[in-house]
């Protein structure tokens, strides 16, 4: 019996340690191109002023971690505030609790992410006596930012392949983790811009789901629970609205691993809900896990803004239009399945797997939750007053979601894989190439950066794509 997560079929212990030797040398081609890329363009970068490189998202995510760690102060405004005199008023003076200050709207979680790389690159600033102005301190620190938070994505889509294949065979898991990561915006936001806070975001929700699978294992429960609040805690200051991402992975807090399971990723077919005086303790150590970063961020607004609860969006937020919901899915500008076709199969996947599960309760609720997760993070951003999210490589807020779609992916391709392997790899390599080619298109400003995409046909002339 299959519940679309996992086909019935013979496998020898050979070929089962072949399947996991492949798909091990799949994550690690993975993650030695994701940091081949990274570092190949960081140094790149270096040759571009510093007004092309640090822009809007990024200028307010790396000057919390500047101010800390270079400037010796907490509040990033002074920071802000010199570096609009180069760049677009991004973040003009306005009043807050009765102080004229230049606030910084984003939250610190890319910053305490990366503190420790900048930490240790201002040692070695100082060690070969540069100063605080100087301009190669800020070059360094800089980067020393760019490739902690390329570390912090290549951890999490090595935790988001383990989690996977708890779920789902090594090679399924390896596959689908592979692939949506290519063939989404992820690509683009883990190596070409970890300065935006998508890639460590990103990392932190497939470590909270690791910590959360390895707490149903049984083994270390109460420190992998502790591990899994702590990730969802940085998710939340990374990016609030990521809030919904995470939901699911407390759900897998309240149940356990049934017997059979654990074997060539049958996990999720042996998963029953817990009593509640197990799930108890395991709920408390992820709530204090979680209380954590979320405390430090509001003790930080309360030090810097005398409030504990900050409203940093001041005169931005979200506006109900069916039309632009709509937009954020199949437009060409920025479209979620216009931009990352492979992403249908996903969500195909996902209703697969909520019908074939049948009387499985467990699964049939942890894959709803995905889903209605998903569908959460995309009535979000489709309400937001900009919904084109701006100047983006497609449709980046999909980019933090990187292994709920994997989850649909893995039950898709392990419910074809097997009677048909090639049909479904070229499927899916054709979906990815379409996804990095509009990224390429992006890149060599061949298409707008923040508008429909307009094509010129012989005999009729240019049209604008909807």
């Amino acid at each position: 019996m299959s519940l679309g997560l996992r086909i019935s079929y013979v496998v020898t212990a050979e070929a089962d340690a072949r399947e996991r030797q492949l798909a091990g040398r799949l994550v690690l081609l993975m993650l030695a191109g994701l940091m081949l890329l990274g570092i190949l363009f960081e140094i790149a970068s270096q040759i571009r002023h510093r007004e092309a490189r640090l822009l809007a998202d990024s200028a307010g995510h790396f000057a919390w971690g500047y101010a800390w760690i270079n400037e010796g102060r907490l509040d990033p405004g002074p920071t802000l505030k010199c570096w609009d005199l180069e760049l677009d008023p991004h973040f003009p003076e306005r009043e807050v609790n009765g102080r004229l200050v230049v606030p910084d709207k984003y939250p610190v979680g890319w910053s305490l992410a990366v503190l420790p790389f900048m930490a240790v690159a201002k040692l070695a600033t100082m060690i070969v006596g540069w100063s605080v102005e100087d301009a190669r301190t800020f070059h360094i620190l800089l980067m020393a930012g760019r490739l902690g938070a390329l570390c912090w994505a290549c951890l999490g889509l090595f935790c988001g392949y383990r989690a996977l294949s708890m779920l789902q065979p090594p090679l399924t898991a390896a596959v689908s983790i592979f692939f949506v990561w290519i063939g989404t915006s992820a690509f683009a936001y883990t190596w070409c811009y970890p300065t935006y806070s998508h890639a460590v975001a990103m990392g932190f929700i497939c470590i909270s789901y690791f910590a959360a699978l390895q707490c149903v294992r049984g083994p270390r429960a109460k420190r992998w629970a502790l591990t899994c609040g702590l990730a969802m805690g940085m998710v939340i200051c990374c990016r609030v609205l990521d809030v919904v991402l995470v939901l699911p992975a407390a759900v897998l807090l309240c149940m356990r691993l049934g017997e059979g399971g654990g074997e060539r990723g049958r996990l999720m077919r042996s998963l029953h809900w817990r009593p509640v005086r197990e799930v108890l303790p395991a709920a408390l150590l992820a709530a204090v896990g979680l209380i954590g970063p979320v405390l430090l961020q509001m003790a930080v607004w309360k030090t810097v803004y005398g409030l504990w609860l900050y409203r940093s969006y001041e005169g931005e937020g979200f506006v109900i239009n069916v039309g632009n919901q709509i937009r954020l899915l199949f437009s060409s500008r920025h479209g979620l399945f216009f931009f990352h076709p492979i992403l249908l199969f996903a969500v195909g996947g996902l209703i697969l797997g909520m019908v074939r599960a049948g009387r499985h309760r467990a699964t049939a609720t942890f894959l709803a939750m995905v889903a209605g997760s998903l569908l959460a993070i995309a009535l979000l951003y489709g309400a937001w007053h900009w919904w084109s999210l701006g100047w983006t490589a497609g449709a980046r807020w999909a980019a933090d979601p990187l292994f709920l779609w994997a989850i649909g992916l893995s039950i898709f391709i392990e419910r074809f894989l097997r009677s048909r392997p090639r049909a479904v790899l070229i499927t899916m390599a054709a979906c990815a190439f379409c996804s990095l080619a509009l990224l390429g298109c992006y890149l060599t400003k061949l298409i707008p950066p923040d508008d429909y995409i307009t094509v010129k046909i012989p005999g009729i002339g240019s049209v604008e794509l909807p």
